[in-house]
Protein backbone atom coordinates (compact mmCIF):
# COMPACT_ATOMS: atom_id res chain seq x y z
CA UNK A 1 0.00 0.00 0.00
CA UNK A 2 2.84 2.34 0.83
CA UNK A 3 4.18 1.94 -2.34
CA UNK A 4 1.06 2.43 -4.61
CA UNK A 5 1.12 5.90 -2.67
CA UNK A 6 4.26 6.33 -3.54
CA UNK A 7 3.92 5.89 -7.35
CA UNK A 8 0.82 7.62 -7.18
CA UNK A 9 2.15 10.61 -5.55
CA UNK A 10 5.35 10.95 -8.18
CA UNK A 11 3.02 10.62 -11.36
CA UNK A 12 0.60 13.68 -9.62
CA UNK A 13 3.63 15.58 -8.75
CA UNK A 14 4.77 15.03 -12.75
CA UNK A 15 1.22 15.79 -14.12
CA UNK A 16 2.10 19.16 -12.81
CA UNK A 17 5.48 19.86 -13.63
CA UNK A 18 5.81 23.25 -15.20
CA UNK A 19 2.57 24.17 -14.15
CA UNK A 20 2.21 27.86 -12.69
CA UNK A 21 -0.80 29.81 -11.20
CA UNK A 22 -1.80 33.45 -11.55
CA UNK A 23 -2.92 35.20 -8.89
CA UNK A 24 -6.96 36.55 -9.28
CA UNK A 25 -7.00 38.40 -12.49
CA UNK A 26 -9.38 40.09 -15.43
CA UNK A 27 -9.42 39.27 -18.78
CA UNK A 28 -7.71 42.28 -20.59
CA UNK A 29 -7.11 41.75 -24.05
CA UNK A 30 -8.28 38.65 -26.20
CA UNK A 31 -6.49 37.35 -30.19
CA UNK A 32 -7.77 35.11 -32.54
CA UNK A 33 -5.69 33.81 -35.40
CA UNK A 34 -7.41 32.74 -38.60
CA UNK A 35 -5.21 30.59 -40.04
CA UNK A 36 -2.04 30.44 -37.46
CA UNK A 37 -2.63 27.18 -35.62
CA UNK A 38 -6.08 26.82 -37.60
CA UNK A 39 -7.29 29.35 -34.99
CA UNK A 40 -5.45 29.89 -31.84
CA UNK A 41 -6.05 32.15 -29.49
CA UNK A 42 -4.35 34.41 -26.99
CA UNK A 43 -5.20 36.74 -23.94
CA UNK A 44 -3.75 38.57 -21.40
CA UNK A 45 -4.73 38.90 -17.76
CA UNK A 46 -4.15 42.09 -15.25
CA UNK A 47 -2.37 40.81 -12.80
CA UNK A 48 -0.05 39.09 -14.89
CA UNK A 49 2.00 35.56 -13.18
CA UNK A 50 5.87 36.12 -13.62
CA UNK A 51 6.55 33.46 -15.76
CA UNK A 52 3.72 33.93 -18.07
CA UNK A 53 3.53 37.75 -18.41
CA UNK A 54 2.28 38.16 -21.39
CA UNK A 55 -0.49 35.83 -20.96
CA UNK A 56 -1.74 32.50 -22.37
CA UNK A 57 -3.08 30.31 -25.41
CA UNK A 58 -5.20 28.06 -26.66
CA UNK A 59 -4.91 25.77 -29.52
CA UNK A 60 -7.84 25.08 -31.92
CA UNK A 61 -6.84 21.69 -31.69
CA UNK A 62 -6.55 20.98 -27.64
CA UNK A 63 -9.73 18.87 -26.54
CA UNK A 64 -10.89 21.31 -24.22
CA UNK A 65 -10.88 24.78 -27.01
CA UNK A 66 -14.39 25.01 -26.98
CA UNK A 67 -14.95 24.79 -23.07
CA UNK A 68 -12.42 27.52 -22.71
CA UNK A 69 -12.96 29.79 -25.08
CA UNK A 70 -16.62 30.15 -24.31
CA UNK A 71 -15.53 30.57 -20.41
CA UNK A 72 -12.85 33.31 -21.53
CA UNK A 73 -15.64 35.03 -23.66
CA UNK A 74 -18.10 34.90 -20.44
CA UNK A 75 -15.37 36.11 -18.21
CA UNK A 76 -14.34 38.81 -20.15
CA UNK A 77 -17.59 40.43 -21.11
CA UNK A 78 -18.90 40.48 -17.38
CA UNK A 79 -15.95 41.28 -16.08
CA UNK A 80 -15.42 38.16 -13.83
CA UNK A 81 -12.27 37.41 -12.40
CA UNK A 82 -10.11 34.41 -13.22
CA UNK A 83 -7.19 31.94 -12.19
CA UNK A 84 -5.46 31.02 -15.16
CA UNK A 85 -3.29 27.76 -14.85
CA UNK A 86 -0.75 27.63 -17.44
CA UNK A 87 2.23 25.32 -18.68
CA UNK A 88 5.26 27.55 -18.50
CA UNK A 89 7.21 25.11 -20.35
CA UNK A 90 4.75 24.80 -23.65
CA UNK A 91 5.50 28.66 -24.75
CA UNK A 92 3.52 29.37 -27.88
CA UNK A 93 5.36 29.57 -30.65
CA UNK A 94 3.44 31.98 -33.09
CA UNK A 95 5.41 34.47 -30.63
CA UNK A 96 8.80 32.56 -29.46
CA UNK A 97 10.05 35.81 -28.11
CA UNK A 98 7.30 36.48 -25.82
CA UNK A 99 6.02 34.61 -22.42
CA UNK A 100 2.55 33.16 -23.70
CA UNK A 101 2.06 29.83 -22.08
CA UNK A 102 -0.54 26.96 -22.88
CA UNK A 103 -3.59 27.10 -21.01
CA UNK A 104 -3.62 24.04 -18.73
CA UNK A 105 -7.26 25.51 -16.40
CA UNK A 106 -9.37 28.39 -16.10
CA UNK A 107 -12.01 29.34 -12.68
CA UNK A 108 -13.87 31.90 -12.47
CA UNK A 109 -13.57 33.48 -9.55
CA UNK A 110 -16.22 35.00 -6.98
CA UNK A 111 -16.33 36.78 -3.40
Amino acid sequence: MKYLLFILSVFSINALAGVTVSPDAKIIAMETYTEYGNGDVIFSISPSEATCSDGYYLRKVDPGYDANLSMLMAAYHADTMVVVRGRNTDRWDGAPDKDFCKVYSIRYVTE
